[in-house]
């Protein structure tokens, strides 16, 4: 045995974390209070990774500035990329070395970046290429290597049983298709368990009966499952490895937010049996593609007021660690306790997140103005192909697409409201085909008060004028039915629209354009939030603008010009426009997932297992691509009767 490993060896025992040293290397400025050793402890051991996990690297949108000289300067995740050792501490804002720190010796470690914290931003990169050329830090790495490697294979003894490695790998095989098994039904949206699941059972349920499908082409994993007391079948070990993958799903979507920088909000609630579940999604870019993703269903039947559900919603947002990503917008349904301008759920999430506009979904304010339209109709012979016309032309299909944005459905209702009401498409019932029906007179003849003939009447008084001037059955219909139906529908487009949504919708159709003229509305909201220079942004709009030879250009051609390089403002601009939301039809797409996992007779399932197979079975592209081992190794880390 080498004289290093009988060295470390004898250390092994000795703690790793946290020990004084008498190291020459001492903080840049003790007089700074931030270096403090004693009033860092308690909440950087309790915030930074233990030797059982990754270095704590959070991305943040930007990090706390210090003035060092005349300039002020400030940690940078792109460290995390060249030193994959380093620890960032958000409560102090310091930095630490993860393998010293946990694996450093008291006679072998530097106290800066095991205690104390570095934070001399200046001379940040000269320090850590020092360090990680040191003795210690390399020292400290060859024992976190040895650490890892002993978790899989045992100690120093047990490396040296071949037969104890045989097991492991036996044991992996096994749980690897335990796993195959779980993420196959929550794949599929299907259930796991029968009503009865002892041997002597017809039908053991889904997944003991793949189990045993399994086992017959496979003897080493039937072995497992007949012999082995501890065959991880049972319902406790389903949960954690549906718990498990879920976590890895859910944190892949917040990593994509996080490096998004900026995210929409889209929320609905449905009934589920006695529940109410509140679903929560997002809308954001991946490579400037955008990305519409289902996160969570939160129970909400104990309190569905404004208050309750904008409190769950903050909630859910902070333990899914995006409560400090910008949200830009937020789109419900048109319910008054979550559309409310006064009181409503949307204002009371724009208490924190102030530049997040509230889009009413256009789908669920088409379908009410529609809805709204058919009041009028009177009778059958009002069904007739200006109906159907007037439908399509107001509720494209494109508005049920996700990838649809803002100017594409929003930027256009201006102009449609305006056609309509100036003419009133009255060369639309002309070409029509209707089935005329005669006019039917009324009974008794009433005449109109004589005291009311210098008055301007706008109620049904008297005789009706214009019917005895309709003497044929067009022009009445034309008045009393086709009229009607269009002041009905201009109507609800004028209420149901809001002024500063379709200010920012037309600002954003000029910006579009390039014409720096117009779209102020729209950068001036987010300027502040992004950190943009206007003035600068209208420059590189003109560059964009003389860069295309075209006098047309779609959204396309305008996101390859808009280098991030090279137009840097002009991109978040445009990845603004690409996530304001304009449906929910995500959030409807989740309740219908909802259905069909939770049925009547699955209704007792727990909310947490729910709510992980509900985004196992949406998010099936993420769950195709999940590493299997990865799951296996986080399964491992807590103590398991098999050895992993």
């Amino acid at each position: 045995m080498s004289q290093w490993l009988k060295t470390w060896l004898k250390r092994s025992d000795q703690p790793s974390v946290l020990i004084p040293n008498n190291n020459e290397d001492e903080p840049d400025d003790p007089d700074d209070p931030d270096n403090d050793v004693t009033s860092n402890n308690g909440d950087i051991e309790f915030e930074l990774a233990d030797k059982d996990s990754q270095p704590h690297q959070p991305l943040l949108v930007s990090f706390p500035k210090k003035l060092f000289g005349k300039q002020n300067r400030s940690f940078s995740s792109k460290y995390y990329k060249d030193y994959t050792w380093i620890e960032y501490s958000q409560n102090k804002d310091l930095v630490f070395c993860f393998y010293c720190r946990n694996f450093g010796t008291s006679s072998n470690s530097e106290e800066v970046f095991t205690k104390s914290g570095f934070k001399d931003w200046k001379k940040i990169s000269e320090k850590l290429n020092k360090h990680s050329k040191s003795s210690y830090h390399l020292f400290s790495l060859a024992k976190y290597k040895d650490y890892q490697n002993t978790k899989k294979t045992g100690n120093v003894h047990v490396q040296m049983s071949n037969a104890y490695k045989e097991e492991v790998e036996k044991n992996r095989k096994y749980m690897l298709m335990i796993i195959d098994a779980v993420l196959f039904l929550a794949h599929q949206g299907l259930s796991f368990r029968g009503h009865t699941e002892n041997k002597e059972s017809l039908n053991q349920g889904n997944f003991k009966e793949i189990c045993g499908m399994l086992a017959t082409y496979n003897p080493s994993f039937a072995s497992k499952m007949e012999t082995s007391y501890f065959n991880y079948t049972c319902p406790l070990v389903q949960n954690d490895l549906i718990s498990i993958t879920a976590g890895l799903v859910r944190s892949q979507i917040v990593q994509e937010i996080t490096e998004c920088g900026m995210y929409a909000l889209m929320c609905d609630e449905a009934r589920s049996f006695k529940e109410e579940q509140l679903t929560i999604c997002v809308r954001y870019t991946k490579h400037m593609v955008v990305q519409e993703r289902f996160l969570s269903f939160v129970l909400c039947s104990t309190s569905r007021s404004a208050a309750g559900i904008s409190n769950t919603i903050l909630e859910s947002l902070k333990t899914l660690n995006i409560d400090q990503v910008p949200m830009i917008g937020q789109s419900y349904d048109g319910a008054s306790v979550m559309a409310g301008h006064i009181n409503g759920v949307q204002k009371k999430i724009r208490e924190f997140h102030p530049e997040a506009i509230f889009f009413y979904c256009v789908a669920h304010k088409l379908n009410l103005v529609i809805v709204g339209m058919c009041k009028h109709v009177k009778s059958s012979v009002l069904f007739f192909n200006t109906l159907e016309s007037l439908y399509i032309h107001f509720s494209r299909p494109s508005s049920h697409h996700k990838l649809i944005n803002i100017q594409k459905q929003l930027g256009i209702k201006p102009r449609e409201i305006m056609q309509i009401s100036d003419t009133r498409w009255a060369c639309r019932f002309e070409n029509c085909d209707m089935i005329l029906h005669p006019i039917q007179k009324n009974k008794r003849k009433v005449f109109e008060n004589s005291l009311l003939k210098d008055s301007i009447v706008t109620s049904t008084v008297g005789t009706d004028n214009f019917e005895e001037q309709s003497k044929t059955p067009e022009a009445h219909w034309r008045s009393h039915s086709y009229y009607e139906i269009l002041d009905s529908i201009i109507q609800g487009l004028n209420s149901r629209f809001s002024s500063e949504s379709l200010s920012i919708a037309n600002a954003l159709d000029t910006f579009l354009k390039l014409n720096t003229n117009d779209s102020d509305p729209f950068i001036n909201h987010y300027q502040k939030l992004l950190k943009i220079d206007s003035d600068l942004l209208k420059a590189e709009m003109i560059v964009a603008k003389n860069c295309i030879l075209k006098e047309e250009w779609d959204f396309d051609e305008l996101i390859n010009i808009a280098n991030k390089s090279v137009l840097p403002n002009l991109r978040k601009m445009l990845k603004v426009a690409l996530i304001l939301p304009v449906i929910t039809a995500t959030c409807e797409r989740s309740f219908s997932a909802m259905r069909r996992i939770k049925t009547w007779l699955r209704s007792r399932m727990e909310q947490n297992r729910f709510d992980n197979l509900a985004i196992l079975n949406i998010a099936k592209d993420l769950l195709k691509n999940l590493n299997k081992e990865k799951i296996l190794d986080e399964f491992a880390k807590k103590p398991r009767k098999l050895k992993l």
